[in-house]
């Protein structure tokens, strides 16, 4: 391998370890993006509307989500 080889090496290797050391925030930020538990516990975000009923304003779960129900 040439000199110049072992540098792209060594740089990919920093970014991959400095990845992994991040795991704890991409697994959480992986897990988010997958979809919701649908079981009996599931709560919707709290959803402010006006008098026809449009969307004004909704509101994340207390967990930090947003559940908006579709239908």
């Amino acid at each position: 391998m040439s000199p110049h080889r072992h540098l792209i090496f060594a740089g990919f290797l920093a970014v991959v370890l400095a990845i992994n050391a991040a795991g704890f925030g991409l697994t959480e930020f992986l897990r988010r993006l997958g979809p919701p538990l649908l079981d009996s516990n599931l709560t919707y975000s709290a959803l402010v509307v006006d008098r026809d009923g449009r969307l004004l304003r909704p509101f994340t779960t207390k967990y930090g989500f947003w559940r908006l129900p579709v239908a």
